[in-house]
């Protein structure tokens, strides 16, 4: 009987550190979140069993807990591992499972894995709708989940659907100022925004960043996310002074609470570089965006599509800046990547060889810039043939220099 009482002891202990643990990630103090789930993790395994319903909620908290501190790896692997058990132990339409299985998307979200993303994202949501109904909190949920994914894959049209008609019932169900209320409502701005309606966002951006300052404080990464979000439109508006206050807050805040590698914290020092540049302070953006690219390329290699477009960007401003050896440097890493990674003759390899061909040209390098373009154009007659226009074009752009017409 004692050994029963010590364990029903141990087990509301346990579960009262993992509700401290969810007001921490609440908090948006997601390392101390994680150091206190560690603990009741390794606990709840040897106290309750490594099945027991309360360890597999402890261990999805501590997956979402570590995809929020950016370590998708261990994030990814712990999470699987949970679904799986959960599945067998409480079957595949429990509230945890789902929930586990959401917190899996987003994981996939995180590592770029869109498709992915977005198969498991709308099976939530059928799952949802049958099991919980239409207007249930965790069914709108999963509505906002995939909205997002849809504005991720550039399915504008229907991502803005979906967020109406998620914001709608959520202002409903929830209250016009639940924090899911306003993920909704910032993701509807930020649709907005990619489709060119700046003004309709910024206005959404305002009444988000109020609220959220209002109920979860100034230094909550949903706070700061809203402060680089409006500090966006600020930039976009023609008032990019306005956005590096905000922008230079944000990051900050960030760096603080979340680290300087977070997901959150580079994409926000990426959005400040662009300000910078928008305000011709050159040096400042390529310096922010270096710091960007080493994180990303130690989360996921040099070989990942979000590293090689950083440096594609990184490669732009300094052309901009005139810097056409260092430029001429980071196309020909590019180019050996794409080409170690997919093949000489990927269209994406080809591409880079064309620009590749172009920064020499500007370097002063004509003799170089004939031989990549030559080589360029070889490859794109095999791939695409003889009269398609990248064809085409490469061929029209060799002559001109042959021609001594200088740089296209």
């Amino acid at each position: 009987m004692a050994g029963d009482e010590n364990t029903r002891v141990d087990a509301r202990a346990l579960h009262a550190m993992n509700e401290r643990a969810n007001r921490l990630q609440d908090e948006g103090d997601f390392h101390a979140a994680l150091t206190l789930l560690e603990r009741v993790v390794a606990s709840s395994v040897d106290v309750l069993g490594a099945e027991h319903e309360d360890t597999l909620v402890a261990q999805n908290n501590l997956g979402d807990t570590l995809r929020s501190v950016g370590d998708f790896d261990q994030a990814r692997a712990l999470l699987e591992r949970t679904v799986e058990a959960m599945d067998r132990t409480l079957g595949d339409e429990h509230p945890y499972t789902l929930s586990t299985r959401s917190n899996l998307a987003s994981v996939f979200s995180s590592m770029r894995e869109v498709a992915r993303t977005r198969r498991l994202r709308e099976d939530i949501l059928e799952t949802q709708r049958r099991v919980q109904g239409p207007d249930h909190p965790e069914t709108l949920i999963a509505m906002n989940n995939l909205a997002s994914t849809l504005m991720h894959m550039g399915e504008l049209e229907d991502a803005r659907s979906l967020f109406q008609r998620t914001l709608s019932s959520m202002k409903n169900t929830l209250g016009a100022e639940h924090p899911h209320t306003l993920d909704a409502t910032n993701n509807l701005a930020s649709v907005l925004h990619e489709q060119d309606d700046i003004d309709a966002a910024h206005t959404l951006y305002v009444r988000v960043l109020e609220a959220r300052t209002r109920t979860l404080g100034a230094s909550h990464p949903s706070t700061l996310t809203s402060m680089n979000s409006l500090g966006i439109t600020h930039r976009d508006l023609g008032d990019p002074d306005a956005a590096l206050a905000l922008q230079r807050s944000a990051v900050q805040g960030l760096t603080h609470v979340l680290g300087p590698q977070h997901p959150h914290t580079l994409t926000t020092m990426s959005h400040l570089a662009t300000t910078h540049q928008a305000r011709d302070e050159l040096d400042a953006a390529v310096a922010l965006r270096e710091r960007v690219l080493d994180a990303y390329v130690d989360q996921f290699g040099d070989d990942h599509p979000v590293s090689i477009d950083m440096m594609h960007t990184i490669a732009s401003g300094l052309i901009q800046m005139e810097r056409y050896t260092a430029a001429k440097g980071l196309h020909e890493h590019i180019l050996g990547v794409l080409s170690r990674a997919l093949g000489e003759e990927d269209p994406r390899a080809i591409d880079a060889m064309s620009d590749l061909a172009f920064v020499t040209l500007r370097s002063g390098d004509t003799t170089g810039a004939c031989a990549i373009l030559r080589r360029t154009i070889a490859l794109r007659e095999r791939v695409h043939g003889e009269e398609h226009p990248d064809t085409i074009m490469s061929r029209a752009i060799l002559e001109r220099i042959l021609s001594g017409a200088g740089t296209p």
